[in-house]
């Protein structure tokens, strides 16, 4: 799964030629369970969200555990405006670790390099619900309640886990979006992101192997539908993905004010700007 930050803006018509600080912009986030895919831009100009360019002939490879010491290419898709792996059965492994290079032929920006590991699986150990509370809204029902989660301890000092909880009613098939309050417990190893993005737990600050969040539904439920289940995914990531989740929940509060200043405020890419990051995943389900 990639998202572009500059996703959000028009597609600029003007050749790519190179211009003197011009950068390439990349991000690329890497899972075992999904396709492997790019979003590459020129950046015109660092001040500007509009000063942008999508290049068509960039060159892109990935290399890494798995791939006997060859490298896979990509191919630019017009209509996502992405790169996909020509070798889309392709998946990387869980502890493998990737280097993704990539250039644009016929102008003088440089080369962009970056690696990323695939974190080994946080295993959860238990999962419950507790301080159910539901109030009326013009008919429909907002839902509130604490879920508790615990983890085992990973094998790894540093490493984060990402939980996004999620719920299915009664009346429909889809996954519905909870937002999640900020944590009255353990607030030196839990973040919150925007409203949907769910909670960054950084491991080697945990009090322990329990965390409880506070939850609500972003949507009230309507009138006849119930809660059937909850749902929680658990992304196992490092801090290349933590800070990239964590630039596109200011984008998002930026882009509520009405402002459309970019946000930069990380980059792990050698000669470029953009994350190329990873996580492991997991879901996990309730009985509500």
């Amino acid at each position: 799964m990639a998202i572009a930050a500059t996703s959000c803006v028009e597609r600029i018509p003007n050749a790519i030629d190179s211009l003197g600080g011009d950068q390439l912009v990349m991000e690329s986030i890497l899972s075992p369970d999904m396709a492997v895919q790019a979003a590459v831009s020129i950046s015109h100009d660092l001040n500007s969200a509009t000063n942008i360019s999508f290049p068509e002939t960039a060159e892109i490879e990935l290399m890494g555990d798995g791939l006997q010491g060859s490298s896979l290419r990509f191919s630019y898709k017009s209509s996502s405006n992405r790169y996909i792996l020509r070798n889309q059965e392709f998946r990387p492994e869980e502890g493998g670790e990737y280097q993704i290079r990539a250039f644009v032929p016929d102008t003088d920006i440089d080369t962009i390099l970056s690696t990323t590991r695939i974190p080994s699986e946080i295993k959860i150990s238990n999962a419950s619900f507790d301080n159910r509370e539901i109030q009326d809204v013009n008919g429909a029902s907002d839902y509130f309640f604490d879920l508790t989660i615990e983890v085992e301890q990973p094998e790894e000092v540093g490493s984060y886990l990402h939980i996004i909880p999620t719920y299915k009613t009664n009346t429909s098939p889809d996954f519905q979006k909870f937002q999640v309050s900020d944590p009255e417990t353990n607030k030196t190893a839990v973040n919150t992101f925007y409203l949907e993005e769910g909670v960054f737990i950084d491991m080697s600050k945990l009090n322990g192997n329990t965390i409880t969040i506070s939850v609500s539904t972003l949507i009230p439920v309507k009138a006849g539908a119930l809660i059937k289940d909850i749902y929680f995914e658990t992304r196992s990531t490092n801090k290349d993905y933590y800070k990239y989740l964590q630039t596109r929940a200011k984008q998002n509060e930026v882009e509520d004010t009405g402002l459309s200043s970019p946000i930069t405020d990380y980059t792990n890419i050698e000669n470029g700007l953009g994350v190329f990051a990873s996580y492991s995943v997991s879901s996990h389900s309730i009985k509500f």
